[in-house]
């Protein structure tokens, strides 16, 4: 009954994960409301209410008593656009471009400011639930150092260099290059790359700053160099990593355990026990 009024579509149901299908199962239910309040009100419907059993019924009234409520609907989409943001992040380093190890940390810093200007009166709520989560989770080294060696951040008119992302580089070239004397030349080199000394004011590195990979202007500057700068190989080994949503994804494998064709009966409620 619900897809003659759905134009033969389905809304897509919630499946027993943290990850984005709640965003996509309240992106569903929001672009069908109006076709659900038509349905709520056809005569099928109501003919079809009339034959269930008492306690049936009375879902059935809350249930349009629900699709009803506008202010049901305007929850919806203040949900909608709070997680936007957030989502566009997670579909960013899952899309076919795998090269984006230098462009997450600024992208969700920029997720996080559209979130503060959508909900400038609340924004500090959700920050304090997506920084504890970046925190103990998502966040590394690896991340901060992509930022700094994206040389499309370090030539633009004002690169971000604050403390986390100069420590986090630090601690990445440090894990990379077990002589001191290799780390101490890579951290110089941090220097001249951030000041734009030397070969980094090159005519050439500059207008291929925006026309190339971050990966492949490294290596031009590594030829350019004779493969002597001791940053580049850092740089192309940290921007050579892939990104993916795999530490929200993980709960698609623990499920896939849990929920076997003997246990398929299983709530979402007690699926997220186990």
């Amino acid at each position: 009954m619900m897809r003659e009024y759905t134009d033969g579509h389905d809304i897509i149901r919630l499946d027993p994960t943290r990850f984005a299908s709640q965003f996509i199962a309240l992106e569903s239910l929001h672009k069908f409301r109006h076709e659900l309040g038509t349905l709520i009100h056809s005569s099928e419907y109501l003919a079809h209410v009339g034959t269930l059993r008492e306690e049936s019924r009375d879902v059935a009234h809350e249930i349009s008593c629900l699709v009803s409520d506008h202010r049901f609907w305007d929850r919806i989409l203040y949900y909608l656009k709070l997680i936007e943001p957030l989502v566009q992040v997670l579909r960013m380093v899952d899309g076919e471009d795998k090269n984006d190890m230098g462009y997450l940390y600024e992208a969700m810093d920029k997720a996080k400011e559209r979130l503060r200007e959508k909900h400038p009166m609340t924004f500090q709520k959700w920050w304090r639930i997506i920084d504890a989560r970046w925190e103990s989770t998502l966040h590394h080294d690896l991340h901060a150092a992509g930022y700094f060696f994206n040389p499309r951040h370090q030539y633009s008119d004002s690169p971000h260099n604050d403390g986390e992302v100069l420590q986090g580089t630090i601690n990445v070239i440090s894990r990379l290059f077990r002589n001191t004397d290799e780390r101490i030349d890579a951290m110089m080199e941090m220097d001249r790359f951030k000041l734009k000394l030397d070969i980094y004011r090159d005519y050439d590195l500059r207008e291929a700053v925006n026309r190339m990979s971050p990966g492949e202007w490294w290596v031009m500057l590594d030829y350019k160099t004779g493969q002597r700068n001791p940053l580049a190989r850092i740089a192309i080994r940290v921007l050579s990593q892939t990104t993916s949503s795999s530490q929200c994804e993980r709960n698609w494998s623990t499920f896939s355990l849990i929920h076997t064709k003997v246990r398929n009966r299983l709530s979402a409620t007690r699926l997220e026990k186990l």
